[in-house]
């Protein structure tokens, strides 16, 4: 949900809400959309926001769209926006929009304005840093810069990395969703050789590794090189920390040199969630079911 901004009127309720500016609809209106729809990538969620003011929209000559901005809410969620300007026969239509992106569905925010570009662009902003939806501490998904040129096989709010060339390149990059230590408790990566021989495989050898990101969390992680029958493999089970969330890993691969250096790569890039901000609203708020 949204705080409503005093003065601002509740034009229409369906599938979201139309909030009109206190001068007027001609001045500005800004329509939420609580729960939009799956959540989908940002440039595709941009594409279709694009299609519909081009086909919606009369007379347009030509749109330019701003660098997206990613942000954190006070709820916690991840969240981005980005700015659009729609050049038309009449002149130029500035529209903004607020998206949330959780695991099972998105929210947006977006404003629509001809004269007061500047003033609902911090409005929509405003109002997408308050979006909250209290989906409380949980497992979810979390933000890092994958490998480049790997591809992505996604299960549940788990993903699983294949390099180029697989399966020649017999690897496989697993991330797993980030989990509350309150509700989980601490990884205990001493039970990795114990996971490995009960699917089979004998452990010949096997080191610790310690290390800290460049966003300062700290990592724990564990190397094993295991054989089976004439196969051989080695595996780094990786956990990032912070005081919230740990951050799991995992690589098993018969290249170990190369493929360790792309994992830690990954696990150095993670961007760890930000705190919720808990504060009073200094408007009313409104839900759409």
């Amino acid at each position: 949900m949204i705080p409503v901004p005093d003065g601002w009127a509740i034009a229409e309720v369906g599938r979201g809400i139309v909030l009109v500016h206190p001068a007027g609809a001609d001045a500005a209106a800004i329509r939420y959309r609580e729960r939009a729809g799956a959540p989908r990538r940002l440039g595709d969620l941009v594409g279709e926001l694009v299609g519909e003011l081009v086909a919606s929209v009369p007379g347009v000559v030509r749109h330019e769209v701003s660098a997206i901005e990613r942000f954190v809410t006070d709820d916690g969620e991840l969240a981005a926006m980005v700015s659009l300007r729609v050049h038309d026969t009449t002149g130029v239509l500035h529209v903004h929009a607020a998206y949330v992106i959780t695991d099972d569905f998105y929210s947006v925010t977006t404003g629509f304005t001809r004269e007061r570009g500047p003033e609902i662009r911090q409005l929509v902003r405003e109002l997408g840093q308050r979006d909250d939806h209290t989906l409380g501490v949980r497992r979810r998904r979390f933000e890092y810069t994958p490998p480049a040129d790997w591809q992505p096989l996604t299960r549940g709010l788990s993903t699983t990395w294949l390099p180029p060339g697989y399966p020649d390149h017999d690897t496989r990059l697993l991330v797993y969703p980030a989990n509350p230590v309150s509700i989980v408790g601490r990884v205990d990566l001493a039970s990795v050789h114990a996971r490995l021989e009960d699917a089979g495989w004998t452990v010949i050898a096997s080191r610790a590794v310690r290390m800290t990101t460049r966003a300062a969390l700290a990592v724990e992680a564990q190397d094993v090189v295991c054989r089976r029958g004439a196969s051989a493999r080695a595996h780094r089970i990786a956990v990032a920390f912070d005081a919230r969330y740990q951050y799991p890993f995992e690589l098993s691969t018969t290249c170990p040199d190369e493929d360790r250096d792309v994992l830690d790569a990954v696990i150095d890039s993670i961007t760890p969630f930000a705190a919720p901000i808990v504060s009073a609203p200094a408007f009313g708020a409104f839900a759409i079911d």
